[in-house]
């Protein structure tokens, strides 16, 4: 019998399951801890510093006089939505609804004319305020619905010289709105008030025979085109400010204050975020909205790749979660193209008036190509804002059109029930010359309520095909 010296010595204990998982949490809890925080140095950020004006009061500013005058409207009513659609050509055009609208709001137009008249106009630049691309329309812009219908009834009426003193009243608003824009969000509504410029101007020439003097009104209308490449540096400058405010407040914990989750402040990195905003900043503030010959230089102009989308999975895991989603909700990307629509808006519809005085001239066709309109009724062709070449035209489908955020020259398209002048599609952009009939909603199924059909709009006075 082997005493305790002399036996064999007990096997190796080996790691438990236990052991083994406590370590890789251990190691594993380690890296997360310093992947969240590890963060990039800051670069230098300067640049991106707004200029900050003053901004006069509202005696001699005509935004803020707006914006004390307007400020306090209810809240948006069901009558007020189907003026949008009957605004938008989705529903037929009900002078009543317009008599409506006017009452307690018969002090706008004379606002509006009171505002335009101050030698100012300029927009304040709140840096508290969080960038939200989806809410920069402010409540009181909701009177400038109501103008637009205004001008519309005018137009149906027959009162064109009414229709045309507000229609310039609109414009200019439109281009002192642009010009003073301090956010990507006010200066939406100087280019969506644009493009209801625009279809007014459709609107007169499809439901009213305007004279010479008024076309040639029209004419002096869409010369001065909107002052975007001179106020956008500002609007980024200030947007990136706003943006730098709202990651300083997220990663200083005051979450509930913005409505944010807890893991909000923890997945940001503060300065690797404000580092590709400043990189994302500089390129958008190159543009310039200058036309690009060439497709890749294109892309990168309007803001193609400088963010690219990643798969769920990896948002997942990214350690800059929030900044990630800060970025690429960056709204001065987002309204570029609606930025280069606001050029080709203006410059198409000086094509449209050209065309509708050929007409006049010609009954029976339309020129083949758009330079047959020089010199007689256009000096030149305007450009195509995205690659700089002639604007398009199609004389089957009467579409005048750009080559749009793709930059490939296709034809636009348009659904039977669309009853747009101007088609908002980011890849064609156009603006037609004929709407097709209306087309009442179908009867209600058996068992239900009966839906009133709509009135037929006013059969256009305008030239005949």
């Amino acid at each position: 019998m082997l005493t305790d010296l002399e036996s064999p010595a007990p096997p190796p204990r080996l790691w438990s399951r236990r052991k083994i998982a406590g370590w890789f949490l251990g190691v594993g809890g380690g890296l997360i801890v310093v992947i969240l925080s590890y963060d990039e140095t800051l670069e230098p950020y300067e640049d991106l510093k707004p200029t900050f004006t003053r901004v006069p009061d509202a005696s001699t500013n005509g935004f803020l006089f707006l914006e004390n005058q307007w400020a306090s409207l209810p809240r948006e009513t069901k009558m007020e939505w189907h003026a949008v659609g009957m605004e938008q050509g989705r529903v037929a055009w009900n002078p009543a609804l317009v008599d409506q609208l006017r009452k307690g709001r018969e002090h706008a137009l004379d606002d509006l004319r009171k505002a335009l008249a101050k030698p100012v106009w300029l927009a304040p630049i709140k840096l508290d305020d969080v960038p939200r691309a989806e809410n920069g329309y402010p409540s009181w812009s909701r009177h400038l619905r109501f103008l637009v219908l205004e001008a519309g009834g005018a137009i149906r009426s027959g009162d064109l010289v009414a229709a045309l003193a507000l229609i310039q009243d609109l414009n200019t608003l439109s281009l002192r709105q642009i010009a003073g824009s301090s956010d990507p969000g006010l200066l939406a509504i100087g280019t969506r008030l644009q493009s209801q410029v625009i279809s007014l101007c459709c609107d007169c020439l499809a439901y009213a025979q305007p004279n010479a003097g008024e076309l040639a009104a029209l004419e002096k209308l869409l010369q001065t085109e909107p002052a975007i490449k001179e106020a956008w540096p500002g609007i980024v400058k200030n947007h990136s400010a706003r943006m730098e405010n709202l990651i300083a407040r997220i990663k200083a914990g005051n979450l509930k204050e913005l409505g944010m989750p807890l893991l909000a402040g923890l997945l940001l990195k503060k300065n690797k975020t404000l580092n590709a905003l400043h990189r994302q900043a500089g390129q958008v503030m190159e543009i310039a909205f200058q036309p690009f010959p060439d497709k890749p230089t294109a892309q990168v102009a309007t803001g193609a790749g400088l963010l690219p989308r990643r798969a769920p999975l990896f948002q997942a895991l990214d350690p800059n979660a929030t900044g990630t989603h800060l970025l690429l909700g960056w709204y001065p990307v987002n309204s570029i193209f609606s930025a280069y629509k606001a050029f080709f808006q203006s410059r198409a519809m000086r094509v449209r008036l050209a065309l509708y005085r050929w007409r006049l001239v010609n009954p029976a066709s339309w020129p083949s190509k758009l330079e047959e309109l020089v010199p007689e009724f256009l000096p030149a062709v305007p450009l195509d804002p995205w690659n700089g070449k002639p604007l398009l035209w199609d004389a089957g489908t009467e579409v005048i059109y750009a080559v749009g955020q793709d930059w490939k020259a296709d034809l636009p398209t348009f659904s039977t029930t669309d009853r747009f002048w101007i088609n908002d599609n980011s890849y064609s952009p156009c603006l037609r010359l004929t709407l097709p009939p209306w087309t009442p909603k179908p009867p209600a199924a058996a068992g239900k309520k009966p839906m009133r059909a709509p009135k037929s709009p006013p059969k256009p006075t305008g030239v005949a095909k």
